[in-house]
């Protein structure tokens, strides 16, 4: 895929200032203030956020009444109720509570809705379920806010509620006792970005300090940790302080359920990285796969073998998901490529595809074509669609102009789920795709990357990567930094991996040694990375055998092949009179990567329409030297393509350039190819086109 880079440029001035006051290595200073810390004292509290001055629980609005009325309700041995959701969020919030309430009430329940059959939130059935079993308290996490009507319910029952969630709501709040949710009162609060698992921790926070000073809040700040990486909430201010001090309990402390999963998923050290990518796809799958109820055990037992066997349960679920999740994703990939690859929202409907399943689809569909898309399954007489976005384009609003179709619809920005009739299926998809397609056009669509800082050859040791590790715990908001490394020798590539299904590509630079690591590597990625010589990459170290080496993650690869502002320049370029070549010298080496942009086009416009005028921009000085071919070049070109007696050729660009160097021993380029099939489609009647690193040509 061909992307933009934007690249975060700092003073030089302020990375001297950060480097002396904290006494840090130029890199670590430059990284820092690329996370826009605006302020000394900012930066402080990002590097050693558990001595906050603004972490006490008691600045959260309500947070006190609530506590105070959890408290009376525990001395009156009444009965409590924790009502949580269904993921990991939920889940954590809930295995919270329930541990603090372990030896403090054991007159205690919990209640998770089923994904399928309840949805999302509380309902009337299990409000009335709740009540006739005896229960006094009814908290709910990570949900309820938007629940007016079931919560009016619950206080017409008599229950004493508390709400705490984070999520948004309409104008009109729930009539409970007390709502714990800070960022519907101020959305500058500090406590604004919590998630439920983070103001769950809270209030038992502030439950403790008032009354139960002596208990320790280790086994939920842990918990806290994982809900919070999960939910994919900022990682900045007090969530950074949750998440960081949470993995440091999780690696010397852990509590028996989450013993069990580290065992299982054979890591002793745990990072942001594996919750995100291992624990919380566990936890999730027993909401998504079976019931959440299999998750909350496991978090809340604290019998080691029940916690193994669950574990294991929540292991075999996760496996289950992800074949289910794959053949999903085939089928939905096959489609696209088949059906609606140029639309520029991708919307399939597939047939009984698990409802807990199409979300992630989706999101791996929309990283792939970076565009947005809907993924729709049968849900009995409806269809339920679960759809995500990129990040500029507002899916929720988008959508929302449609709402004449829909059943049920919400979401945000990124996200959205809705429910429609089958019989409106595809009426509903025309509207939606012709919308779009003429909304939004390549540049809306682009993918764009942001660089943290070249990686130099000065950087890459191990001291400068291990300094970087004070920007732990990564995530949402606190993103891993993105380095691009270029201009490199590729001294030898190995697969490793059991299935053989990953590249180690080692590299040299100004004498410097080190590895590239590319997983689940791509073929045609590979091809344009032995080419260009260029990455973005993340820094790592590789321990091994008691040895300790830099090593580098590719995370992106640029390529540069074809892009719309490219094939746009090329035919200009072909428009000229080819002796234009020997008018126009240029000292400049741009190497292979020249990314062409408007402005490039307009003044290549400008230079055909009065090329009196001398041409002084190097950059398109330099493409007309060595982009348009010389008379053997295109001959050679030529011949293999055009001139080839088949009707439809499929070619390897790279294999192309490599091919003509050994036959003809002349040296091509695949600017050169392009410029050749773009003049011959003026003489020759044929279409072509150019899909990862392939030319096809239908004659």
């Amino acid at each position: 895929m061909y992307f933009k880079y934007q690249q975060l440029i700092q003073d030089e001035d302020e990375v001297n200032k950060i480097k002396n006051k904290f006494n840090l290595m130029g890199l670590t200073s430059r990284l820092l203030l690329n996370k826009n810390l605006k302020s000394l004292d900012e930066i402080e509290d990002y590097l050693n956020p558990e001595y906050s001055k603004k972490t006490n629980p008691k600045n959260i609005k309500n947070i006190i009444g609530a506590t105070e009325l959890f408290k009376a309700n525990i001395d009156n041995k009444n009965k409590i109720t924790i009502y949580g959701d269904y993921d990991a969020d939920g889940v954590t919030s809930t295995a919270q509570l329930l541990r603090f309430l372990r030896g403090k009430n054991p007159n205690t329940r919990y209640s998770i809705p089923h994904r399928e059959q309840d949805g999302y939130g509380l309902n009337f059935d299990k409000i009335n379920e709740i009540t006739e079993d005896g229960t006094k308290l009814l908290i709910t996490v990570d949900c309820g806010i938007t629940n007016i009507e079931e919560i009016k319910h619950a206080k017409e029952k008599g229950l004493d509620v508390i709400i705490i969630d984070h999520h948004n709501c309409e104008d009109e709040l729930p009539d409970a006792d007390y709502i714990i949710n800070p960022k519907i009162f101020d959305e500058e609060d500090y406590f604004a970005n919590l998630c439920g698992a983070g103001l769950t921790y809270k209030f038992i926070e502030n439950t403790v300090n008032t009354f139960y000073p002596k208990d320790n809040l280790n086994e939920y700040i842990q918990l806290a940790a994982i809900g919070t990486v999960a939910d994919i909430v900022s990682l900045k201010g007090e969530n950074r302080r949750i998440v960081k001090k949470g993995l440091k309990s999780i690696n010397t402390v852990p509590i028996e359920g989450i013993k069990a999963i580290k065992n299982i998923i054979n890591k002793n050290i745990i990072d942001s990285g594996d919750i995100s990518f291992r624990i919380a796809p566990m936890i999730n799958s027993s909401g998504r796969m079976d019931h959440a109820d299999n998750a909350v055990e496991l978090l809340y037992t604290k019998n080691i073998t029940k916690g193994k066997n669950i574990a294991k349960k929540l292991f075999s679920f996760n496996e289950n998901r992800k074949v289910v999740e794959k053949d999903i994703y085939d089928q939905v990939e096959e489609y696209i490529e088949k059906h609606c690859q140029e639309d520029n929202i991708l919307i399939v409907r597939g047939l009984d595809w698990h409802e807990g399943v199409i979300g992630i689809v989706s999101s791996k569909i929309t990283e792939k074509y970076n565009k947005p898309s809907l993924i729709f399954t049968t849900n009995e007489d409806d269809l339920k669609a679960s759809g995500r976005s990129i990040d500029n384009i507002s899916l929720y609003d988008e959508l929302k102009i449609f709402k004449k179709y829909f059943k049920k619809f919400g979401g945000h920005s990124q996200a959205v789920g809705l429910s429609i009739e089958k019989d409106n299926f595809n009426d509903f998809k025309i509207e939606v795709v012709k919308h779009f397609n003429e909304k939004f056009n390549y540049r809306d669509l682009r993918k764009y990357i942001t660089i943290d800082s070249l990686l130099e050859s000065k950087h890459i040791n191990v001291e400068a990567f291990e300094e970087a590790k004070i920007l732990e715990p990564y995530g949402f908001g606190n993103s891993k930094p993105r380095f691009l490394y270029s201009d490199f020798i590729v001294k030898s590539t190995r697969k490793i991996g059991k299935e053989k299904r990953h590249i180690k590509v080692t590299t040299e630079k100004n004498g410097i040694l080190i590895d590239l690591l590319y997983f689940n590597y791509k073929k045609d990625d590979l091809q344009a990375l032995l080419y260009y010589k260029e990455v973005v990459c993340s820094i790592d170290l590789n321990y091994f055998r008691g040895n300790v080496t830099p090593q580098l993650i590719i995370r992106d690869i640029n390529n540069y092949i074809i892009y719309e502002e490219k094939i746009e320049y090329i035919k200009l370029l072909t428009t000229f009179k080819h002796s234009l070549k020997s008018n126009l010298k240029s000292d400049v080496n741009i190497n292979k990567k020249v990314d062409i942009e408007e402005k490039d086009i307009k003044e290549l416009k400008k230079y055909k329409e009065n090329n009196n005028n001398p041409l002084k921009n190097q950059k398109i000085i330099y493409t007309i030297n060595k982009w348009i071919p010389k008379k053997e070049e295109y001959r050679s070109i030529k011949s293999v393509t055009v001139d080839n007696k088949r009707k439809i050729i499929k070619i390897n660009i790279f294999k192309l350039i490599k091919y003509l160097k050994d036959k003809d021993n002349v040296q091509v380029n695949p600017e050169k190819i392009i410029y050749t099939l773009e003049k011959e489609l003026t003489n020759i009647n044929f279409k072509y086109k150019i899909s990862k690193n392939n030319i096809f040509i239908r004659k």
